[in-house]
């Protein structure tokens, strides 16, 4: 059985908040979006392989845009950016670990940007651990700070 975004997607929705757009998230009954149908900004479905974590994350606002996803396990990431996705190394994490994922992480890009992730008001559910609100911080190489709300899901593929 393979995790699919749109499964563990019910673990992030509260009643105060709307599910990501149909555009980031591929529904079980549905083929994914295809690279060239994807919105700037946002990166492509992510699926985990048997064993495998990751932490989702989606803008707080209401078109609920996927920007990033974050693997503790390889200390890699992703993030959607304007120009299109971006790797990132993870540089530090801290906090209470959730299925292998820290709500507190420290990430580089190639050309040296910091980006940071602190997420909070969480709830735990049978698939995942849901946070509820937390900020992504971007600074540029010339000290600029991007300040975006997020939302995030921490979940695992079970193992085969």
């Amino acid at each position: 059985m393979k995790l699919l975004l749109a499964f563990s997607l019910s673990a992030c929705a509260t009643a105060d908040d709307a599910p990501p757009s149909q555009s980031s998230v591929p529904s079980s009954q549905s083929s994914a979006p295809s690279v060239s149908s994807r919105q700037p900004g946002q990166l492509g479905p992510r699926e985990l392989a048997s064993g495998q974590c990751g932490l989702f994350v989606w803008t707080g606002d209401a078109r609920r845009r996927f920007i990033l996803f974050s693997d503790s396990q390889r200390s890699q990431a992703a993030l959607a950016t304007a120009s299109g996705e971006i790797p990132l190394q993870i540089t530090s994490e801290t906090g209470s670990d959730a299925y292998f994922q820290y709500p507190v992480t420290s990430y580089r890009t190639e050309t040296g940007e910091t980006v940071n992730l602190a997420l909070g008001d969480y709830r735990d559910t049978t698939s995942g651990r849901s946070y509820r609100s937390g900020t992504l911080k971007t600074t540029r190489g010339d000290g600029w700070e991007q300040v975006t709300p997020v939302i995030g899901l921490a979940v695992c593929q079970p193992p085969a």
